[in-house]
């Protein structure tokens, strides 16, 4: 065979490659099309009950040890939480007394507070911006709280705002003091 006529054998076998790929392209899916229609496809929720009727759940079982163990688990979690919530609180009694006291200069004889709040009125808002638990014990119900605040107020000179940083020391389960800063805590990672 010739080199001039294996070349018309190669780009015939290539033609037809290509002339059988694109009938397949066409006539596949008509025929795959068909099919699917035909075919019974359960819905999520059929194949959840067959699923369901082949699990066996005992009658009476007991979560009890499931339960304790959940809880020891997230023990430290849990009362982190509820430290935020109970330090919460008590920065928010009385309408954010303590911390319009200290804004006075009234708790402290060194601290002067913020100068230009003149009077407890003038506190506008007050928004608590980010929360930190630090050294939280769950056991003994110890934890240091540490807000960071945005403050609201009137003055002479019109509207402020001050960030106003907060740490609450939780002992016994019982909010135990606060304390306000201008300067972040150290202890508190605050952005």
């Amino acid at each position: 065979m010739t080199q001039a006529s294996q070349g018309t054998v190669i780009w015939s076998i290539v033609i037809a490659t290509i002339v059988m790929l694109l009938a397949s392209l066409f006539v596949l899916p008509t025929m795959i099309g068909s099919k699917i229609g035909d075919a019974d496809i359960p819905t999520a929720d059929e194949i959840a009950e067959s699923v369901l009727a082949g699990i066996d759940i005992p009658e009476g079982l007991d979560n009890a040890k499931l339960n304790e163990l959940y809880e020891d688990h997230f023990k430290e979690d849990n009362w982190e939480d509820t430290a935020i919530a109970l330090a919460t609180e008590e920065l928010e009694d009385d309408d954010y007394e303590a911390l319009t006291d200290w804004m006075l200069g009234e708790t402290n004889y060194f601290d002067l507070g913020i100068p230009d709040f003149e009077n407890e009125d003038d506190l506008e808002e007050v928004i608590i911006k980010d929360t930190e638990v630090v050294n939280a014990y769950a056991d003994d119900e110890d934890a240091n709280v540490y807000f960071k605040l945005k403050a609201y107020f009137e003055t002479d000179a019109g509207d402020e705002r001050e960030y106003i940083y907060v740490r609450a020391k939780v002992r016994d389960g019982d909010v135990d003091n606060i304390k306000f800063n201008i300067n972040p805590y150290p202890q508190a990672l605050f952005n």
